[in-house]
């Protein structure tokens, strides 16, 4: 764990300020550009893993 953030850009430190002040946000990790996520149409590769409280989240009905 780490106390600061190294972003890629002003638009992730502003990102990263709203998720410390999100009250549904438990946890996030800005992830390293050579974490991949396999799916059928090729390797992903997500800026950010987000945990949320399940019971602060708004939820939509379907």
């Amino acid at each position: 764990m780490y106390e600061f953030l190294a972003s890629d850009s002003k638009t992730e430190t502003e990102f990263a300020k709203e998720l410390d002040s999100a009250n549904e946000v438990v946890v996030y990790a800005k992830l390293p550009s050579s974490f991949f996520i396999p799916t059928p149409v090729g390797e992903y590769n997500p800026d950010w893993a987000i945990a949320f409280d399940e019971d602060r989240v708004c939820k939509t009905l379907f």
